[in-house]
């Protein structure tokens, strides 16, 4: 983890952004907990 290097290190599961535009289900991730990996093609919205 050390040579690790997170573009995003700070990113927590609990500041996801669940608005419509996001269309991620609040439901969905608390079932997963904290082991969550979001995955898309480059420029569908990851980062937002």
């Amino acid at each position: 983890m050390k040579r690790a290097n997170p573009r995003y290190p700070g990113a927590d599961v609990r500041r996801l952004d669940f608005s419509e535009e996001c269309k991620l289900d609040r439901v969905k991730i608390a079932e997963r907990g904290s082991n969550v990996v979001i995955e898309g093609l480059t420029g569908s919205g990851k980062a937002i």
